[in-house]
């Protein structure tokens, strides 16, 4: 029995770490993606959460726009310097450099890291768990097609939950699309 226990442990992680370099190597070899999200932020020590609703665009390796529609209108647009907030008739906001703030954490630096998470399963979707010194990234994975469809980020008493939805791969993205015109 003990022997048994053993061969179930050692198949178990090596199935997990299997389905991991499935899943990373997915988004590794993706070039661009879009889709509409749904980002709700919750503060556990006020109880104030704020939703905000958009599409996203990323161009591998340093494009990113989001426009986000709800509650208001505004534009993040990131290229391989800067990020670029733009809120109220598109006046510029806030100019960060990549260095200080990079937007790509949630959609594909987690595949650069050598952690395994931990993995669990049910009917139709993986969960991911990373866990790090200061924070915990969860990405709910659907089995079929292997997308993510939610992330969740918890950080001190603070949540982001954001969940991703009408999905397009590899779709021609014009490096125009990155560009405040």
């Amino acid at each position: 029995m003990k022997y048994f226990l053993i061969f179930l442990l050692f198949t178990g992680v090596k199935n997990e770490k299997t389905l991991w370099e499935k899943i990373k190597n997915f988004y590794l070899n993706l070039k661009t993606i879009s889709g509409n999200f749904l980002q709700r932020e919750c503060d556990e020590e006020t109880g104030i959460c704020i939703e905000s609703r958009g599409s996203f665009y990323i161009k591998k390796p340093h494009y990113l726009r989001l426009e986000i529609k709800e509650p208001e209108n505004w534009l993040v647009i990131a290229d391989k310097e800067s990020i670029y907030f733009y809120y109220q008739k598109d006046s510029l906001y806030q100019k960060l450099s990549i260095n200080e703030f990079n937007p790509f954490l949630i959609f594909f630096t987690f595949t650069k890291d050598t952690l395994i998470p931990k993995i669990k399963e049910n009917n139709k979707y993986y969960l991911l768990n990373f866990s790090f010194k200061d924070y915990q990234l969860s990405l709910r994975v659907m089995k079929k097609g292997l997308l993510i469809d939610k992330i969740l980020y918890q950080f001190k008493k603070k949540e982001l939950a954001i969940y991703l939805s009408s999905q397009k791969l590899n779709k021609a993205l014009s490096d125009s699309l990155f560009i405040k015109k």
